[in-house]
């Protein structure tokens, strides 16, 4: 068992019931006060004011609502993983657990992120409670078996610091404090006053504590691991988490929207090799080893920070660089299983069927091309006579063609008029659906596409490269003259495709 000196668990659960109860106080404080207004008012002064008994009645009521517990309804996040289908896994889950001293989750759980969490789900406000565990799936993709037991004994950190039995409490407070602002600011500013205050000095405290307990789940990995193989898991979940989640939000469930099915580690690897997406990762990656530095708000440290208070431990020796993913079977499988997860959760409201198999390469083809061309439906009527070549006139008078597609899509609530929409997100909304248009268009006329994850849309012709989908948001910036225009047009063969084919 690591020897590590457990944090103050007792100063921690003082400082959380404190905070708890100062919350609730102040709350019922002003509720009661509130109402206490109301029997002043009659039982002293012997009269009503209708829009103060109104206002504290309601506001009482709101206060008392808002802040009554709820019952912690777990929903899985993922996958559960069994023993018996992944035995290395969880035999190496067994053992760091023991190195920790913890016993192992009761449940463990695949998830989509560049992540790993512990958590002690169920219950009511912390009574009656269970082990849950989350793995990432990029992790297994990313990390060497030691850098991925040194996350497992960061997680298992959360459990020995008395960290997830604790959470709770503060998650309840926490939401508890922001559904009274919320609720209280519906219906009286002045009266959110107070919580808006409360609320940020808790969030400034128990983050503070949240900030310590992962430097202290960290020194436990790295004494129970190793700091090398601790500060070189840290190094790649900052530098792909920010990656995977774009990817995933905008490339891979798009797709899986549209019924397809494409392969989510492969993407991800594309992804990666897009010239604009490694020199964001990159670049961002910098920033956080160079500048990075702990907002008051923040819930985890900088990175800068959790390396240097690593670099003073032993770096430990390397005893497995092996993939993690050696750990598991096919990762293919392991996509299968979160893809029919997602699909069964869609599937209970009504949103998506099992989707198909699908190679990257033929994503757009297969699956945005047909959701192009419905798209354009409502628009065919405005946007038939124009060409690539006029659509520079078009562009220098954006409200009017906003107008018409507006109209034409119903694109508006009743009632807010085209007029009210701020230029620029008129500007985009037209770029969005002329560019759409075009890509249709120039489909349709023998251009072949290229594309990958994280890469602009490419049309080929003839040797000519196209990237439609700014055309309109170029000329309306007036980038370029009605001249340059045009020899471009002419340049590339399109001045006569018609926008909708």
């Amino acid at each position: 068992m690591n020897t590590t000196s457990r944090p103050s668990l007792f100063g921690r659960a003082l400082l959380a019931l404190l905070l708890t109860l100062g919350f609730y106080g102040l709350a019922l404080g002003l509720a009661i006060g509130l109402l206490y207004l109301v029997y002043l008012e009659v039982a002293v002064l012997g009269r009503v004011n209708v829009r103060l008994t109104i206002f504290a009645v309601i506001g009482a009521l709101v206060i008392i609502w808002s802040i009554l517990p709820r019952i912690d309804q777990f929903t899985a996040p993922g996958p559960r993983m069994t023993r018996q289908k992944f035995p290395a896994l969880f035999k190496e889950i067994e053992r760091i657990a023991k190195l920790t001293g913890q016993e192992m989750p009761r449940e463990v759980y695949l998830v989509p992120d560049v992540n790993a969490f512990v958590a002690e789900r169920g219950g009511f406000m912390g009574f009656g409670m269970r082990r849950v565990m989350g793995i990432g799936l990029p992790l297994l993709h990313l990390l060497s078996v030691d850098e991925f037991n040194a996350v497992l004994a960061h997680e298992f950190g959360h459990f020995y610091g008395g960290d997830t039995a604790l959470g709770p409490w503060v998650y309840k407070t926490r939401a508890a404090i922001i559904r009274t602002v919320v609720n209280v600011g519906q219906t009286n500013q002045w009266l959110m006053i107070p919580f808006e205050a409360y609320a940020k000095m808790f969030l400034r405290v128990t983050n503070a504590v949240s900030r310590q307990q992962e430097f202290s789940a960290d020194q436990l990995a790295a004494r129970t691991v190793g700091a090398q193989a601790s500060i070189a898991g840290l190094q790649k979940v900052h530098k792909y988490g920010y990656a995977f989640s774009a990817f995933f939000n905008q490339e891979y469930l798009p797709v899986l929207n549209t019924g397809y099915h494409p392969p989510m580690l492969e993407g991800f690897n594309l992804f990666l090799k897009a010239s604009k997406i490694t020199e964001a990762v990159n670049k961002a990656y910098e920033e956080q080893l160079t500048q990075g530095k702990s907002d008051p708000y923040d819930t985890h440290p900088a990175l800068k920070e959790r390396i240097a208070a690593l670099e003073s431990l032993p770096a430990g020796s390397t005893l497995n660089d092996n993939p993690a993913s050696t750990l598991v079977p096919a990762t293919e499988r392991l996509e299968d299983r979160i893809v029919h997860f997602m699909v069964a959760q869609a599937k209970q409201n009504g949103n998506l069927e099992h989707p198909k198999a699908i190679a990257w390469e033929d994503v757009v083809e297969t699956a945005f091309v047909p959701q192009w061309e419905k798209s354009i439906q409502p628009y065919k009527k405005i946007l038939d006579t124009f060409t690539p070549l006029n659509l520079f006139d078009e562009a220098q008078n954006i409200p009017r063609l906003f107008e018409k597609i507006a109209m034409a899509g119903r694109i508006l609530p009743p009632d807010v008029k085209a007029s009210q929409v701020p230029l620029d997100t008129q500007a985009q909304i037209v770029n969005n659906i002329v560019g759409v248009t075009l890509a249709y268009s120039l489909k349709q006329n023998g251009w072949k596409i290229q594309t990958a994850p994280g890469e602009d849309l490419v049309f080929v012709k003839n040797k000519k490269e196209l990237r439609p989908l700014n055309f309109y948001i170029h000329l309306a910036s007036q980038s370029s003259t009605k001249d340059q225009w045009q020899a471009f047009c002419d340049e590339n063969g399109i001045n006569n495709i018609r926008l909708v084919a």
